[in-house]
């Protein structure tokens, strides 16, 4: 098994949306217990047809690893899949974090606190 191959995802909750309209995802082991050390995690605003984060990170122990990048791929991949026509995320506030929505494909709004993907 690739290290690739190693995590999942896991929305919280499976199906809708949680208090205030919130979806939690997580990058796991395949083999730990839900919620066991997650990798990173990105928290979700659902409105309609927006996706807005509204939270997440990665654990200082994990970073440096692609955990981030990897779940947001996969965070903007199922809100597509689950009707969502637009993305936002606020401002990562580093160089690294703005390369990774570019990389993406998020641009950056104006006014520079915000960025947004047409999914």
């Amino acid at each position: 098994m690739t290290a690739a191959e190693s995590h999942l995802m896991r929305r919280t909750p499976r199906h809708g949306t949680g208090a205030g309209g919130v979806v939690v995802y997580t990058l796991e082991d395949i083999g730990s217990a839900a919620g066991e050390d997650p990798k990173a995690t990105i928290e979700v605003h659902r409105a309609g047809d927006v996706a807005t984060v509204v939270g997440g990170g990665v654990p200082e122990h994990h970073r440096g690893r692609g955990y981030g990048p990897r779940l947001a791929r996969q965070v903007t991949t199922a809100v597509r899949a689950e009707g969502c026509r637009i993305a936002r995320i606020p401002d990562p506030g580093t160089d690294q974090g703005r390369r990774m929505l570019v990389g993406l494909g998020y641009t950056q709004l104006p006014g520079g606190g915000t960025w947004e993907i047409t999914l």
